[in-house]
């Protein structure tokens, strides 16, 4: 019987010793993954920042997006619409505005022709207005836009020199700005 005791032992010593090999053996591994990697993320070239997500464009064709049939106001999608859409759209992208601001495109009246409109625009709002006219089968925008005071009147000489429809801009102002008399500017309807 003794030698059944000393072969159980034996085998159990023998089995304890193989178990702790193998563990020493993924212990080693595992620092050595671990530092592996350290040493890579050490060396490597860190990733570029990412410019920020530009802003989409807001464009609103106001008034000239819809007709009114029947009582009820129904979507536009006449070739003058789409392209004076595609025009403002293109004008917005290439506004210049902060990448987190969106550029704002605001139709806010047309001639009954469609070939002027006064138009709202600006990075976060459309507070600035501007004239487009449609020229040789083409929109256009009328610069420069520093001709309006502010309360977004133009100037009654800007209108003339651009021909500007009364429909559009049926009151202006005779300048802007301080003048030598301080006089206060005149007001007219065309």
């Amino acid at each position: 019987m003794p030698k059944t005791k000393t072969t159980k032992k034996t085998k159990t010593l023998q089995q304890s010793y193989s178990s702790q090999v193998l563990l020493r053996a993924a212990l080693a591994i595992l620092v050595a993954i671990s530092v592996t990697m350290f040493v890579i993320a050490l060396h490597s070239e860190p990733e570029p920042p990412k410019p920020p997500r530009k802003a989409p464009p807001i464009v609103s064709m106001g008034p000239l997006g819809y007709r009114i049939e029947d009582g009820r106001a129904i979507k536009r999608s006449d070739p003058v619409v789409q392209e004076l859409h595609a025009f403002l759209t293109n004008k917005a992208v290439h506004e210049g505005c902060p990448a987190s601001t969106s550029a704002y495109e605001y139709v806010q009246a047309a001639t009954k022709d469609e070939t002027q409109v006064l138009l709202k625009y600006g990075c976060g709002a459309a507070d600035s207005p501007m004239y487009i006219r449609k020229q040789n089968s083409s929109w256009k925008s009328v610069s420069p836009t520093n001709q309006f005071n502010e309360l977004g009147i133009p100037v009654c000489d800007y209108l003339d020199r651009n021909a500007i429809s009364k429909e559009i801009a049926p009151v202006c102002v005779s300048t802007i700005g301080a003048t030598q008399s301080n006089a206060a500017p005149e007001y007219s309807v065309r």
